[in-house]
């Protein structure tokens, strides 16, 4: 008899951020699903999967460091997807698009600095 234990084999590509979507994925809802297959695509960016890692490892109350241009770098890189999914809208204005961007910009860089404070308190950030 062939039992699925549902233990699948690790590849290059299996990293504790990956696993733990695959975790949260099944047991969401339609929302966080959303979020989950946008960080998806975010860890496609080389330093924004290292940092996601990190905070995961650090999270579980294991240690790691990351360098601090690499938190830089991913949030540049989350602004940069929302801006063109922000000029990808066909329903508003132009003014209302920069508008959108302007905000969500202030809120990522808001964002990264408690991130980059906090993480600096706990010595994680070099």
């Amino acid at each position: 008899m062939n039992v699925d234990s549902g233990i699948r084999p690790i590849t290059h590509s299996t990293t504790l951020g990956n696993l733990f979507l695959d975790i949260l994925e099944k047991n969401t809802n339609d929302n966080t699903r959303h979020f989950i297959q946008q960080t998806r695509v975010y860890m496609s960016f080389p330093d924004y999967a290292e940092s996601f890692n990190v905070l995961l490892i650090n999270a579980l109350g294991f240690y790691a460091q990351i360098e601090e241009r690499k938190i830089d770098n991913a949030i540049t890189f989350i602004i940069k997807q929302n801006e063109l999914k922000i000029d990808s809208l066909s329903t508003i204005s132009e003014k209302e698009k920069s508008s959108q961007k302007q905000m969500m910009t202030t809120f990522y860089i808001m964002g990264k600095q408690l991130l980059k404070d906090q993480l600096k308190q706990y010595n994680i950030l070099i």
